[in-house]
């Protein structure tokens, strides 16, 4: 399972019936995110913009710098979820971490 995720507007349309689907910029720069989990050979990344939104901020990411996607002129900065990070400050046991 390879999860990309950034915020912003999207639009819920009908696709055929009963099929719903979101699209826009914030859909395609997460399915490009979700891409370079591949590349990075990681579960989940995340946009800054992602993180900038979590309560948390910082705490719980890793930088794994910045990288091209396709539809942007611009190189993107992704990051990765610190699992041990929230555990630990959870008090989550080593031994029940997913």
């Amino acid at each position: 399972c390879r999860i990309g995720l950034h915020v912003g507007e999207v639009a819920i349309g009908a696709m055929g019936k009963g099929i719903n689907t979101a699209v826009g910029d914030a859909v395609n720069l997460a399915f490009r995110i979700e891409g370079l989990t591949r590349k990075l050979d990681k579960p989940l990344l995340v946009s800054a913009q992602f993180v900038e939104h979590w309560p948390e901020g910082r705490q719980y990411f890793k930088s794994c710098g910045y990288h091209e996607v396709k539809g942007r002129a611009e190189m993107i900065e992704v990051f990765s979820l610190e699992r041990d990070e929230i555990c630990k400050s959870r008090g989550i046991p080593k031994s029940s971490q997913f």
